[in-house]
Parts: C-alpha cells; sequence; structure tokens
C-alpha cells in the first residue's frame, strides 16, 4: 500500500524530502488530496487571521499586517494567476501550501520540480 511509503501524510507538513523525485511526490499528493477537506468559499478569506478571544473578536486592534494576511494574499494570489488563462503556472515551495490551494481548488495539478541547484519547488495550475 502506498501509505506504508510514508511515515505521514499530513495537510501541515512542510517541505518535501530531499530524496523526494516528483514520481514520489505526486504519490504523497494523491494522499493528501484525501486529507484536504474543500471549502466552501473560492478564497482564503480574513476570519482565521482574527483576533479572537473566546470565540468573539476582540476588542483589541492591531493595525499592521500580521503574517496571517500575507500568508492569505499570497495564496489568494497563487490563486488568481492559476486560474486566470488556461495552463497558467505558479510557484509555492511548502506542502502545506499545496494543502490550502487544494481547500479552494480539488482539481489542482502540481510537479515537484528537483532539477535547479536550489531547494526543491512545487510548479501548480489548473487544467481547464
Amino acid at each position: 500500500m502506498i501509505m506504508e511509503k510514508f511515515e505521514t501524510v499530513s495537510p501541515l507538513a512542510g517541505r518535501p524530502a530531499e530524496t523526494w523525485t516528483n514520481e514520489t511526490w505526486q504519490e504523497y499528493f494523491e494522499l493528501l488530496k484525501l486529507r484536504v477537506k474543500p471549502s466552501r468559499d473560492k478564497k482564503m478569506n480574513d476570519e482565521a487571521g482574527l483576533n479572537r478571544i473566546n470565540g468573539t473578536a476582540s476588542q483589541e486592534s492591531y493595525s499592521g499586517e500580521t503574517q496571517y494576511f500575507r500568508y492569505r494574499n499570497y495564496i489568494n494570489d497563487i490563486l488568481c494567476t492559476i486560474r486566470s488563462r488556461h495552463h497558467a503556472v505558479d510557484y509555492c515551495y511548502y506542502i502545506y501550501q499545496i494543502a490550502d490551494l487544494l481547500k479552494y481548488e480539488p482539481e489542482l495539478k502540481t510537479r515537484l520540480d528537483t532539477t535547479e541547484e536550489s531547494l526543491p519547488y512545487f510548479e501548480v495550475w489548473l487544467e481547464q
């Protein structure tokens, strides 16, 4: 069974293992798709980034841009790019980013690129 090949399959995982090939990634990706629950939303929203205390919005406000909002904008920018035209490609670097993209685009296509001397990265696109 494929699952035995991987210690865990987590939507919170970081970088792919250094030994992975695109073929290894595709096996992991198929299992990851089974773990990610699709969202009804079309893009990542602000709700998860709100400062909450006891389930209600905090009276304190933060006027700067939070790390969550920068991340949300990054994911939404990728979604905008890959939805913009046929075979538009964008890039990301972590498995948890792929998992977040899958929430909004369950038909996401990916490829792990290990050909560069730098760290591996993912190409992501939609076949429309």
